[in-house]
């Protein structure tokens, strides 16, 4: 499964959370874009599905919008999930419903 990549423009859209997170979000910006792994690295760095030796995570606190890109992901991923619960747990409702309703008449 792979998640979406934002666009460099999605990317200003970064709001930090602590005074690591807006160094490792701007102290790098790395403008020629400098030993950027492929997206679909990024996509699995989000995920943390990589050992965490890869040598994605260094790069990723010496490249601010890698790191960014990847905070995006990890929230878009989050957001995906919570509607995916929402999702399930209507339907849930909806055929509890129409049991209960069964068994009554």
């Amino acid at each position: 499964m792979t998640t979406e990549l934002p666009d460099d423009e999605s990317l200003t859209d970064f709001s930090p959370r602590d005074e690591i997170d807006a160094v490792l979000g701007y102290g790098h910006p790395n403008p020629e874009r400098v030993g950027c792994p492929p997206p679909e690295t990024l996509d699995l760095l989000a995920r943390r599905e990589l050992p965490i030796g890869h040598s994605g995570y260094e790069h990723l606190a010496q490249c601010s919008p890698c790191y960014r890109r990847v905070r995006l992901l990890k929230a878009n991923s989050r957001r995906g999930r919570a509607g995916r619960k929402a999702a399930i747990l209507t339907a849930l409702g909806v055929a509890a419903w129409w049991v209960l309703r069964r068994l009554i008449h």
